[in-house]
């Protein structure tokens, strides 16, 4: 996972460089599209570390709760069983 993470950091950093570089060729629309995909990746990132500290704390249980919870909202969301 430590691998994935790191890949994600680099996508990350090249995406900010990519974005500095061609901003001020782009229009609005294009610059927020940009700037909502930079900024889900570094959520994901921040998410994805979560999820690594935990299994690393023996966390397993926690995070099936967690994702137990989820499975019940959107089951309940949806009108479906998960």
């Amino acid at each position: 996972m430590q691998g994935q993470i790191e890949d994600l950091d680099r996508r990350i950093e090249r995406l900010g460089e990519y974005i500095d570089e061609h901003q001020s060729g782009w229009d609005l629309t294009q610059l927020k599209t940009a700037l909502d995909l930079h900024s889900t990746l570094i959520s994901r990132v921040a998410r994805a570390r979560q999820v690594q500290d935990r299994l690393t704390e023996g966390g397993q249980d926690e995070i099936e709760a967690l994702i137990n919870d989820v499975l019940d909202e959107l089951s309940e969301e949806w009108g479906i069983e998960l």
